[in-house]
């Protein structure tokens, strides 16, 4: 999926046409093909390709899903060289859902970052003019840091407050309409190094990127388990 959609969405126009479908069904397995011509276009340039797909499907928890496709070649006309234009336009003009992988994925080097005390990793996703909102900071600290500047001095001291972290055990991506708009829910669980406790707690993370790099972190928790893991209620 993520290879097609670095490729199709950068083609003026396609044109996909099945014919000849046959399927085979034996319990939980099953068997597809199918003929196609698929035609290509950028401007005046064209490819055409003409041949059969072939599927493999396997009944997973009440669902079919595909396990291989195979597609053989019987003919082409026209030029490859149309597929290296779509592949360049597709790069400067993601797909959504190219958006939202890459979106997803910043926001996964971020936790991982910090569970690993790889701050390099961690300092390498903000956006110049990033903005951590936490409207339930607990008292006496800032509910919202603004600027990359200004994060790196928040996090620094990470590596020698964390002992053990864990962030994405339990992660869960929730989907969004905007595919930069990225929200998840995670526990994390972080041995904290000055106090001797464990802290565990349920967060829920609103993340905007932009092109790679978060620009909003707006972070959900219970400040209650914070001030006990830290020590702040002594």
């Amino acid at each position: 999926m993520t290879e097609w959609a670095t490729v199709l969405p950068g083609f003026d126009a396609t044109r996909h046409a099945l014919s000849n479908i046959k399927a085979e069904v034996s319990a939980d397995e099953g068997r597809a093909s199918a003929d196609v011509v698929a035609g290509h276009w950028i401007g005046a340039q064209y490819w055409e390709v003409a041949g059969c797909y072939a599927y493999e499907l396997a009944r997973d928890d009440g669902e079919w899903k595909i396990t291989s496709m195979t597609f053989s070649l019987a003919r082409e006309t026209g030029s490859r060289d149309v597929c290296a234009l779509a592949a360049e336009a597709a790069r400067l003009d993601p797909a959504p859902y190219i958006v939202r992988q890459n979106a997803r994925q910043t926001v996964l080097d971020f936790l991982t970052g910090l569970e690993r005390k790889d701050m390099g990793a961690v300092n390498a996703v903000w956006a110049d003019d990033a903005v951590q909102d936490m409207p339930f900071a607990p008292a006496g600290w800032d509910n919202q840091i603004v600027g990359r500047e200004a994060l790196i001095r928040q996090y620094a001291q990470w590596p020698t407050i964390a002992g053990a972290a864990n962030f994405t055990r339990h992660l869960v991506f929730v989907p969004t309409l905007d595919p930069r708009t990225v929200f998840v829910e995670y526990k994390g669980e972080v041995d904290i190094l000055p106090t001797g406790l464990t802290y565990r707690q349920t967060y829920g993370g609103l993340f905007h990127v932009e092109v790679g790099k978060i620009t909003l972190f707006r972070e959900y928790f219970d400040p209650r388990e914070f001030e006990r893991a830290f020590g702040l209620n002594r």
